[in-house]
C-alpha cells in the first residue's frame, strides 16, 4: 500500500496521470542505485535519468549496463517478457555492441523465467523457452531472430525484490556512506526522493557531486528552519487537525476550526473543491473571494484536510510587516528546498495579514501551494500580488446546494425536527443567502438572530450590565478587525469590575481568546450580536469611544476607519461626543481620530455613488476607475477626460462622472471634527513628528474645507 503522502507528491508531479505504483516503484530503484555512486570502491561514474517509464542507467560497473524496471501485481509469463526485450535487442542496434542488460521487478518470476536468465539451465530447456518466446506476437511483429534474443537473455541479469526493501537499503546506505545520522535517514530520505522526482522530469545526468551538494543544502536549510522555529512563533504554524472538544460550536455559527474538519462535522462541497482543484492543476495561487457566511473558511479547510500533505500543511496566523514576510517566506522556501510538499492557508485576509501578498512574491518559482479565503472587501485592500500568476474562485450557495447538504445531514440525523425540509429553510433565510444562516436554521430549529436574541435577553434579565457592555466592546472591536487584548481589558480604569469572571462566562459562546487577544466568532453571528446588543441603546459610535483606549495603539486608525461597516454606526455621533474623552486622549490617538475619520468619510462618499461606480466599471471595466479616482482625489481635481475629448467611449464616462453626487467627504468630516472640538497637546522633543502629522492635517483642512 502506498501511503498518503506518497500518492499525493507523485499526483503533484506528475500532474495525476501516472501509474503511481509503477513510478514509485522506479524511483525507489534509481534512487537506491544512484546511492552506489558513494562506494568508495566503484569509479567515479554517473547515472542518467532517461525519463520516466524507462530508467537508463549510464555505467556503474565495467561496461554498459542498461536497466529497465517493471511492476505487476502478478507474476509474468514468458510473453510479458517480450517488451523490455524487444528494448534491450533496440538498444545492442543503436549502439551497434553487446550491451549489459538488467531487469528488476517488484514481484518472484514464475520457475520457466528463473530457468530462462539462470546460468545452470540446461541448453536444450533454455533453447524450448526461447522457442516459446519467439512465438510471442510482439517479437514476431517485430521479426527477431533467434541470434537477437539468444544474445540479449545472455547478457540479462534479472532481479526481483520489494519497495520496502529498497527503502531499507536506502536508509543504510545514507548511513553508512553519506553519514547521515540514523533519526535523520527518514526525513532526509523523503527529501531526496522528491528532489529525485524533478531530476527524473529533467532526465538529469547525476554524480557523486550532485548527492554531496544536496547533502549540504539540506543541512543548511534545516538550520534555516530551526532558527525561525526560535523567533517566529506566532507568524506561522503547522496545521492541528486534532478533533475539536466542542463540535457543537460548528453548527451554532462560531467559526470553524479545523478539529470541526477532522471530525467531519462539515458537508464536502465537491463542486467546488473540485474547482480547487482544477486552479491547482494550472497555478500555484488558489483565492477564495466571496462575502461573509458563504463557507469560504470551511471550503479552505476541507480541501486542505483532504488534498494536502498534513505534516506539511502551514497557516499563516499572522504578517503585519515587511519583515514577518521575509521571515515567513525564508522558513518555507527552506523546507521546500529540503524537497519538502509544502501546502501554505492564508484564512481570512485582514489588516493583521497584510502584507501576505509579499509572501507570495517572494516564494513565486518554488513548488508551495498557497490557499487564501477573503471576503471581497478585503482583498481589495490587501491583495495585490503583482505578477504572479493565480486564479480566484468565487463560491455561491444555491437552492441545489442546499439540498444536498440538507440531505447529507438528514442522514446523520442533525436534522431539527422543527424544519419541514430545504426549500423551506432556504426561503427562510431571505436575501443574500447566507451558508452559515441555513446550516444554523436547519440543525438548530431558529435563525441566528432568535437565538441570540433569546441569550443577550436572559442576560439583561439578570441585570448583567457589565457583561453587555463588556460584550458591545469585544465585539465592536473584533468586527473592525482590530480585537482587544485582555491584559489591555485587565487594568482598565473600571477596576470595580470583575472582568475575570466576565471573560470566563462568556468564552466559547460569545468570544475566544487566542494569543491573548478576545475574538468574537463568525463575522455573520458577530453582526447580529451587534445590532441586538444596540437595540434601545445609544449608536455604536458611543461603544467606540468607550473601547478606543483598549485598542492596540498601532490598531487605533484601522479600528476607526473600519467602524463605516457596522450597521447603523453614526460618525456624526462619534464627533459630536469626541469632547467626553478628549482629556483622556493622547496626540498618538489624536491623530488615529483625523486618519479614521478620514477613511469614514471617503467611504460614505463612494456609498452614496456607488451605483453609478457600478455602471461605469460594468461599462468600461476597471480602466474607468483611475478616470473617476483622479477627478474626485480628495485633495485637487485632476481632469484627465479633457485629453480624450474627441472619444465617444470617454465622453460617455464623463456623462456618468457628472452623475457623481458631491456632498462631505473626509477633510471635510475630519474639519467637523477639529473645529468641533477642543484637545490640548503640549510640545517636547518626544513627540515633534506627531505634531508635524497634525499640522499636515491642519493645513489640507485649511485648505480645503
Amino acid at each position: 500500500m502506498y501511503s498518503e503522502l506518497e500518492i499525493k507528491l507523485f499526483k503533484q508531479r506528475f500532474h495525476g496521470a501516472v501509474n503511481i505504483k509503477g513510478i514509485d516503484f522506479q524511483i525507489h530503484y534509481a534512487l537506491n542505485i544512484t546511492l552506489n555512486l558513494l562506494l568508495a570502491e566503484e569509479p567515479l561514474g554517473s547515472i542518467t535519468l532517461e525519463g520516466i517509464e524507462d530508467l537508463d542507467l549510464q555505467p556503474i560497473k565495467a561496461g554498459n549496463v542498461y536497466v529497465q524496471v517493471k511492476t505487476s501485481n502478478t507474476p509474468w509469463h514468458l510473453c510479458q517478457l517480450s517488451e523490455p526485450l524487444i528494448n534491450f535487442i533496440s538498444q545492442n542496434k543503436t549502439t551497434g555492441t553487446e550491451n549489459s542488460f538488467q531487469l528488476v521487478t517488484d514481484f518472484e518470476q514464475r520457475e520457466s523465467i528463473k530457468k530462462l536468465f539462470s546460468k545452470n539451465c540446461s541448453l536444450a530447456e533454455k533453447a524450448n523457452l526461447v522457442g516459446d518466446i519467439l512465438k510471442c506476437k510482439p517479437l514476431k511483429d517485430k521479426r527477431i531472430t533467434r541470434t537477437q534474443l539468444e544474445t540479449v537473455i545472455l547478457n540479462t541479469e534479472i532481479q526481483s525484490t520489494t519497495k520496502q526493501s529498497l527503502i531499507e537499503d536506502s536508509k543504510s546506505k545514507l548511513v553508512l556512506l553519506l553519514d547521515i545520522h540514523p533519526d535523520e535517514a527518514e526525513i532526509f530520505l523523503l527529501s531526496f526522493l522528491y528532489k529525485f522526482l524533478d531530476w527524473s522530469v529533467e532526465r538529469k545526468t547525476i554524480t557523486k557531486v550532485n548527492i554531496y551538494d544536496f547533502k549540504t543544502r539540506f543541512f543548511e536549510n534545516k538550520v534555516r528552519g530551526q532558527e525561525f522555529e526560535a523567533y517566529g512563533r506566532g507568524l506561522i504554524d503547522r496545521i492541528s487537525w486534532r478533533e475539536d472538544s466542542l463540535p457543537k460550536d460548528y453548527f451554532e455559527g462560531k467559526k470553524t476550526r479545523f478539529g470541526h474538519i477532522a471530525l467531519g462535522l462539515d458537508v464536502r462541497r465537491t463542486k467546488w473543491l473540485n474547482k480547487i482543484q482544477e486552479i491547482f492543476g494550472k497555478t500555484r495561487i488558489c483565492i477564495i473571494r466571496e462575502a461573509s457566511g458563504q463557507g469560504k473558511s470551511t471550503l479552505a479547510l476541507r480541501y486542505a484536510y483532504d488534498f494536502w500533505n498534513h505534516e506539511y500543511s502551514f497557516a499563516i496566523k499572522a504578517v503585519e510587516t515587511v519583515e514577518h514576510s521575509e521571515q515567513i517566506s525564508n522558513y518555507l522556501k527552506s523546507l521546500s528546498e529540503l524537497g519538502l510538499p509544502v501546502s501554505v492557508l492564508i484564512d481570512d485576509v485582514n489588516h493583521t495579514k497584510s502584507h501576505f501578498s509579499k509572501i507570495i512574491q517572494n516564494c513565486a518559482g518554488y513548488p508551495i501551494n498557497f490557499l487564501i479565503t477573503s471576503r471581497n472587501d478585503d482583498y481589495h485592500y490587501f491583495g495585490s500580488v503583482g505578477e504572479v500568476s493565480l486564479e480566484f474562485l468565487i463560491p455561491y450557495f444555491d437552492r441545489q446546494e442546499a439540498k444536498l447538504i440538507f440531505q447529507n445531514l438528514k442522514k446523520q440525523n442533525k436534522i431539527h425536527t422543527s424544519v419541514i425540509n430545504s426549500d423551506w429553510a432556504y426561503e427562510r433565510i431571505g436575501s443574500p443567502k447566507c451558508l452559515i444562516e441555513f446550516i444554523f436554521l436547519i440543525t438548530q430549529g431558529q435563525m441566528l438572530d432568535e437565538r441570540l436574541s433569546e441569550q443577550v435577553r436572559e442576560i439583561r434579565k439578570n441585570n448583567q450590565n457589565d457583561k453587555i457592555d463588556f460584550l458591545r466592546k469585544v465585539l465592536l472591536a473584533d468586527a473592525c478587525k482590530t480585537p482587544i487584548n485582555i491584559n489591555h481589558l485587565i487594568v482598565s480604569e473600571q477596576l470595580n469590575i470583575d472582568y475575570q469572571e466576565i471573560i470566563k462566562s462568556t468564552n466559547n459562546e460569545f468570544v475566544y481568546l487566542e494569543d491573548d487577544y478576545i475574538h468574537g466568532y463568525h463575522w455573520v453571528r458577530n453582526s447580529h450580536l451587534l445590532k441586538i446588543l444596540h437595540e434601545n441603546y445609544s449608536n455604536p459610535a458611543i461603544t467606540a469611544l468607550k473601547t478606543i483606549s483598549l485598542i492596540d495603539d498601532s490598531q487605533k486608525p484601522f479600528f476607526l476607519g473600519n467602524l463605516s461597516e457596522i450597521p447603523g454606526f453614526d460618525v456624526e455621533v462619534l464627533i459630536e461626543n469626541f469632547k467626553y474623552i478628549a482629556d483622556r486622549t493622547d496626540l498618538k490617538t489624536y491623530l488615529a481620530f483625523l486618519s479614521g475619520i478620514f477613511k469614514i468619510g471617503e467611504y460614505l462618499f463612494f456609498l452614496r455613488n456607488k451605483e453609478v461606480y457600478q455602471e461605469a466599471y460594468d461599462k468600461f471595466n476597471e480602466g474607468v476607475l483611475l478616470l473617476f479616482n483622479a477627478k474626485f482625489l480628495p485633495t485637487q481635481e485632476i481632469d484627465l477626460f479633457s485629453l480624450f475629448s474627441d472619444n465617444r467611449n470617454f465622453r460617455e464616462v464623463k456623462e456618468l462622472s457628472d452623475m457623481i453626487t458631491i456632498t462631505h467627504r473626509g477633510f471635510q468630516y475630519v474639519g467637523f471634527f477639529v473645529n468641533s472640538n477642543e484637545f490640548k497637546y503640549e510640545f517636547n522633543d518626544t513627540n515633534l513628528d506627531l505634531i508635524g502629522e497634525v499640522m499636515d492635517w491642519f493645513y489640507w483642512i485649511k485648505k480645503i474645507f
